[in-house]
């Protein structure tokens, strides 16, 4: 049954819950980095997904690019697995869908269809994110960003396209 008022993760939820996905997905650990929040270090990959239910917000997880390479790497070491999104991509996916079930005890595929796209900095609302950590997965960053109670503004803005 989910909760009337959808929880918010705190920053420490947020990295024991990424830790315990990512360990059991790839067997890869993740470190906690004290990070700067007004600092935006570049990175190449960046997915983000704006969602309308059960609240609104968006959801950004951004890495290095030989991030995708580990994760390949570590998946094969323990079983065959193929994939046509992207060991990023599908990292993504599966942890927003964990994200939902955890803290909001929902099945995401039962949702509105959250809108998925390749984000960049200029696509965020522009204010402090209401949860950010920032992790190392052996020498690569990782980030991931969460925005709720978004604005129409912000919500349009998401939807723009940008090349």
């Amino acid at each position: 049954m989910a909760d009337e008022n959808p929880k918010i993760p705190t920053a420490l939820e947020l990295f024991e819950f990424f830790r315990e996905f990512l360990s059991k997905w790839s067997g890869l650990a993740a470190h906690k980095v004290d990070a700067d929040d007004d600092e935006i270090p570049a990175l190449d990959l960046e997915l983000g997904l704006m969602f309308t239910e059960p609240l609104t917000g968006i959801l950004v997880v951004r890495a290095s690019e030989k991030l995708e390479k580990l994760l390949e790497e570590s998946s094969s070491s323990g079983k065959a697995r193929e994939t046509k999104l992207g060991f990023f991509t599908e990292i993504v996916i599966l942890f927003w869908n964990r994200f939902v079930a955890k803290f909001w005890g929902m099945d995401s595929r039962k949702l509105a269809q959250a809108l998925f796209k390749k984000s960049i900095p200029l696509d965020w609302p522009n204010r402090k994110p209401d949860r950010a950590i920032t992790v190392f997965i052996k020498e690569e960053l990782l980030e991931i960003r969460l925005w709720t109670s978004l604005s129409p503004a912000e919500m349009d803005n998401w939807k723009k396209s940008r090349k």
